[in-house]
């Protein structure tokens, strides 16, 4: 009995020592800052990385960006001596695993590195953003983060974590319903947030009594047309890198020279160029571009005319359709997969005449940022129907709508043909109207006074 409370005497000093050693490190003073979090690719979060430089800018605070790496960040950020980038490792299994064993250990290297960094790197921060989806365990380690920093958490819903694994695993499976129910219990304990749709917003606020405020995503101001000097020196290094060797049957000279002459001039006869991006995921159904080839290339042989499909993007469905595509007998249209540096991304926008869009949303609730994109580098678009889409996309407005291969080859056919003056004004009047709106506007008047309020 003595022995156990001289014991009990030692060990609680120690404990409480721990605890306020803790605290201390949790609660050190510090600059006024913020973390950001996404779990992927930071170089590839295009409204993650914009709301880092908005908070930087805009509000004037320093920023832990966390996330994985895998391609760079926008130079501002790099440049920027305010913002302090930490990047996850990812797990990887020496040898094939079950995927749930494989789950549970990607899970667990997460979370050991997500509290070293929210708790111990980084300082104290006024709040904590994170995207939506991901959403496991990024949301639950960021409630308890912030109870233990006295920090607010908010939530950046771009789509439903729940909704794409059940595209995966079919919505009755047991762990959809698990993670239906953790993303509605974490994003409770949100004091805000923000939604991409006011269809978003009002099914939060209906469905889990979760407010937040509808943020649009904007193009920012690097999307624009590219001049003829820029086009030349990205088509030259992509002919460089080997990503135009399907089009080496179209001339004998310089493959660059089909888009921008060394005169800097476009050829008469420069095929006309559409642009895809896409992360090769489920809720992208790139099957109906390949039912709708054979009647694009006939369409395009009535007339003696060429078109290019850029698609950028990688992913895990990208093989299975260039193989499909490879099957085709085509002469007069041709599909360029490439991957690009993300301030090239821009740059090949900038060089086009029409965008597609196959997107149609896991949950119908969110829109595609590809599309943004567009609009901000003077495209109309072509896209895939789903519900929220009217929200940025209107027939016959700013672009036109598909449900099927069908009316995706009349889309596609449309804008290849000689369009009535009229309408192509039409269309372009209300892309640059929708392009003169930009992001860092709309962050200063939605996004600036919703930190503030938590901050």
């Amino acid at each position: 009995q003595v022995s156990s409370s001289v014991c009990h005497v030692m060990v609680d000093p120690w404990l409480f020592f721990l605890i306020c050693g803790l605290l201390a490190v949790c609660w050190r003073p510090g600059p006024r800052s913020a973390i950001v979090v996404v779990l992927g690719d930071i170089g590839h979060s295009p409204r993650m990385q914009y709301h880092v430089l908005s908070l930087v800018n805009e509000m004037g605070v320093e920023v832990d960006f966390v996330g994985y790496g895998g391609s760079a960040p926008l130079s501002a950020i790099q440049r920027s001596d305010k913002v302090r980038i930490h990047l996850l490792k990812a797990f990887r299994s020496p040898v094939p695993i079950p995927y749930l064993l494989y789950a549970v250990c990607k899970v667990a290297l997460e979370s050991i590195q997500l509290v070293w960094i929210m708790l111990i790197r980084a300082p104290r921060p006024l709040f904590i953003l994170a995207q939506n989806p991901p959403s496991i365990p990024v949301l639950a380690w960021c409630v308890v983060i912030c109870l233990l920093r006295r920090a607010s958490f908010l939530i950046d819903f771009h789509n439903f974590g729940y909704t794409m694994l059940a595209m995966k695993l079919g919505q009755g499976h047991p762990l959809v319903k698990i993670s239906y129910v953790y993303e509605w219990v974490v994003s409770r304990c949100a004091v805000g947030g923000f939604a991409v749709t006011k269809a978003m917003q009002i099914w939060l606020k209906e469905n889990w009594q979760v407010s937040s405020v509808v943020l649009y995503d904007r193009p920012a101001d690097r999307f624009k047309e590219t001049d003829l000097a820029s086009q030349r020196d990205l088509f030259l290094r992509l002919e460089k890198d080997g990503a135009l060797q399907r089009l080496e049957g179209w001339t004998s000279g310089s493959i660059s020279n089909i888009f921008v002459d060394q005169n800097l001039s476009k050829p008469q006869s420069r095929p006309q160029i559409m642009v895809s991006s896409t992360s090769w995921s489920p809720d992208e159904n790139f099957d109906l571009l390949v039912e709708a080839l054979p009647g694009i290339e006939e369409h395009l042989q009535r007339g003696s005319k060429r078109l290019v499909i850029f698609i950028t993007g990688k992913g895990p469905l990208r093989a299975a359709f260039e193989n499909k595509v490879s099957q085709l007998s085509l002469k007069q249209v041709a599909i360029v997969c490439v991957w690009l540096a993300v301030d090239d991304y821009p740059r090949l926008l900038g060089c086009c005449d029409f965008g597609l869009s196959f997107h149609t949303s896991s949950s119908g609730l969110d829109l595609p940022m590809k599309v943004v994109d567009m609009f901000g580098a003077g495209l109309p678009v072509c896209s895939a129907s789903f519900l929220a889409l009217p929200e940025l996309v209107r027939h016959g407005e700013n672009g036109m709508v598909f449900d099927d291969a069908k009316s995706l080859l009349d889309c596609i056919t449309h804008c290849l043909t000689a369009l009535d003056p009229a309408q192509e004004r039409k269309w372009r009047a209300a892309v640059r109207l929708f392009r003169e709106f930009g992001w860092t506007q709309q962050w200063r008047n939605v996004a600036l006074p919703e930190l503030n309020r938590v901050s």
